[in-house]
């Protein structure tokens, strides 16, 4: 076949001057030999150049090349995200408070000792909640708002005193402006329960985990959240993350209270997005901080 076999090879390196040659022979007739890593060991031993060595890994019969020395890769440590403990905070970008809300399971909805559930607030069904959050400690002030937007709209003043008198869409951008977002009405009742069954009378989470973490998540005035609202919603949610509906005419409102009756987490509210109301405020939610 005129390929080279590894003696001829051999006898070929071991003359420096002959070196260079047998590179020609090399590219011109090929080798009949496996280059394995014994063989290239052998052949430097002999006088073989890097260049000789390269060539031969190239024409070496298929399968039977030297493996190219590589740099063994070592393992990358792995990454754990740090635990963040229930009810830490930390202050946002409009000053205020947020406080940390781990993922869990709660139960939702009407529950089974209150006799005062409308059909809105039914069926009681299990949510799980998969992604933790921060949501503000106090409805957004009057002093917050001033100092994120310029103004303050409420009809009741004082700076520490809830804004009010926001539409569903200023209250959206409002959060946007400081990286967050209205919560969804699962994420508003999960924090207002501490993320367990509780009952559905509770004056500002009292028996609540979170109670001493949140304040005023009920009896205060109204909050928007994300979701359109749909009296019917909780016959069809889905059992993660509900998003809400994809529609409506109404948005959801969630722990005021109308007229005499007590404060209750389970309560569900409705109101048009664009009307301003003097006790309808909000707070926001946010991924990270």
């Amino acid at each position: 076949s005129g390929a080279l076999d590894e003696a001829q090879l051999t006898e070929m390196v071991k003359d420096s001057a002959r070196e260079p040659r047998a590179r020609l022979f090399i590219a011109a007739c090929g080798v009949s030999f496996p280059m394995t890593a014994e063989t290239e060991k052998r052949l430097r031993a002999a006088g073989a150049t890097e260049n000789t060595i390269l060539l031969l890994r190239e024409k070496a019969p298929s399968g039977a090349k030297a493996p190219a020395p590589t740099l063994e890769k070592q393992p990358e440590p792995a990454q754990t995200k740090p635990t963040i403990a229930p009810g830490t905070a930390r202050k946002g970008a409009d000053g205020l408070e947020y406080v940390w809300i781990p993922p869990g399971t709660f139960q939702m909805g009407c529950a089974a000792n209150d006799r005062d559930c409308t059909e809105d607030e039914k069926p009681r069904h299990e949510v799980r909640i998969t992604k933790g959050f921060w949501m503000e400690k106090v409805e957004v002030t009057q002093a917050a708002y001033q100092r994120v937007i310029g103004a303050d709209p409420s009809y009741f003043k004082g700076p520490d005193l809830p804004v009010e008198k926001v539409s569903w869409a200023e209250a959206q951008a409002y959060c946007k402006k400081v990286q967050g977002r209205l919560p969804t009405e699962a994420e508003w009742e999960y924090a207002a329960r501490a993320g367990g069954s509780g009952g559905g009378l509770r004056l500002d989470g009292a028996g609540s985990d979170r109670s001493r973490y949140l304040s005023k998540m009920l009896g205060n005035i109204w909050v928007w959240v994300g979701d359109w609202y749909d009296e019917k919603y909780y016959q069809h949610t889905p059992a993660t993350d509900p998003p809400g509906p994809s529609t409506g005419q109404y948005r959801g409102l969630r722990g005021g209270v109308s007229g005499d009756e007590d404060p209750r987490v389970s309560t569900r509210g409705k109101g048009l997005a664009g009307v301003l109301y003097y006790n309808v405020g909000f707070r926001c939610v946010r991924e990270a901080i």
